[in-house]
């Protein structure tokens, strides 16, 4: 706010190597996930545009622990757990919007890791 005391988190460093993480076992609708990336504009300005963070007030959201989860999510999303901490409700999404948004946080974290290991595999990398 204006004229305001509080100190903005620190953000990561800019390159900083991601630990991005995953759950394999999950299975993801490509309805949902299409579903979740529209909905992620609500999210990209602190989060990174498709999810990619390169130091921005949120966290990188393919590196969540909490993204993992579809409570989790719902909780943080929808009743606001970490509003103490500066990440906003969004109490209008619903169950629905809060699992699409999962299914894209998850799509775009195995993208990352489905990338790092295909450049891993190059020679010379």
């Amino acid at each position: 706010a204006l004229n305001g005391k509080a100190k903005a988190p620190d953000s990561r460093p800019r390159f900083s190597p991601l630990d991005v993480q995953d759950d394999p076992s999950v299975v993801l609708d490509p309805k949902d996930v299409a579903a979740g990336e529209q909905l992620y504009m609500y999210c990209f300005s602190c989060h990174g545009m498709r999810l990619q963070n390169p130091g921005g007030p949120g966290p990188d959201l393919r590196e969540s622990q909490i993204a993992l989860s579809r409570d989790s999510l719902w909780s943080v999303l929808h009743d606001g757990t970490l509003a103490a901490s500066g990440m906003p409700a969004f109490a209008e999404f619903t169950r629905q919007q809060s699992d699409q948004l999962f299914a894209y946080i998850r799509a775009r974290a195995r993208d990352t890791i489905a990338a790092h290991k295909t450049a891993a595999e190059k020679p010379g990398y």
